[in-house]
């Protein structure tokens, strides 16, 4: 009899202690796990060449601690005045057209976002750098879109440009200015700025730039009416048209080679 109560009570102790190391082997992968992610994450990281940039001046971004499997969606606000260079999961090369400051985000798998404010001004990042004119019978192809803000005034037409020829350096962008003042729209393609010797990204690829024309509560111009517009393409002047409708913006363009449009309505 005293040999069975023993035998009980060794089994009992043993059953006790076969829970308890199961609950701790249970318990110690979960604690790891989320130790682990909280490391992965704090991981991800988004650092900039340059947090003050010149104006149509090349900056990157990288974000550092990515996965193989991890995707990343870039996003700039305010929205119609960079120009992407070049964009990969852990890679952004943007200019912008205009000063000011601006937040770039990397939104990694559509949960984690990283941020960033560059400051854009006319000083310039003191690089070495020539401004070249474009490629003798390059082309110029335009294609028009409508920006709706939250509010009238972050609401206008955006003028997306890319050039037919490419360019030597990567990290090359289109000297531009644009002017909206009386109702009337110009854009001038002046020339194209390149970085030198050893600031050149090495590559060539054809050049972009975006126009973003702000409505003006002042002086608006989504308003049925047609105004002009001229565009300068190194050193031709090309003229026609925008006509607004009441359901759609119009581009009176008879241009079938220089500067050519690649749709001539957009609806509003």
């Amino acid at each position: 009899m005293k040999n069975t109560a023993y035998f009980l009570l060794a089994s009992f102790a043993s059953a006790l202690l076969f829970l308890g190391c199961q609950k701790s082997e249970l318990a110690t992968p979960s604690k790891n796990t989320k130790l682990q992610s909280l490391k992965l994450a704090s991981a991800l990281k988004l650092t900039a060449s340059q947090l003050t940039v010149g104006r149509d001046t090349a900056d990157t971004l990288t974000v550092t601690g990515l996965s193989k499997t991890d995707s990343v969606r870039w996003s700039i606000t305010p929205p119609g005045h960079s120009n992407i260079i070049q964009q990969s999961a852990s890679r952004l090369i943007v200019s912008f057209t205009t000063t000011g400051t601006f937040n770039v985000k990397a939104i990694v798998n559509s949960k984690d976002t990283l941020a960033a404010s560059i400051k854009v001004d006319t000083v310039g990042s003191g690089l070495p750098q020539s401004n070249v004119p474009f490629q003798a019978g390059d082309q110029l192809i335009i294609t028009p879109s409508i920006y709706k803000g939250m509010t009238p005034d972050s609401t206008g037409i955006l003028f997306s440009a890319h050039t037919a020829d490419t360019y030597s350096c990567l990290n090359s962008v289109i000297h531009a200015s644009w002017s909206d003042y009386g109702n009337s729209f110009s854009i001038n393609y002046i020339d194209v700025v390149q970085p030198n010797g050893g600031w050149c990204m090495v590559g060539s690829r054809a050049l972009s730039l975006n126009s973003f024309f702000q409505q003006n509560p002042a002086s608006p111009y989504l308003v049925n009416g047609t105004y002009p517009l001229t565009i300068v393409f190194g050193a031709t002047t090309y003229k026609g048209k925008i006509i607004v409708t009441g359901n759609a913006i119009k581009f009176d363009w008879n241009y079938t080679s220089g500067v050519t449009f690649t749709v001539k309505q957009i609806s509003r």
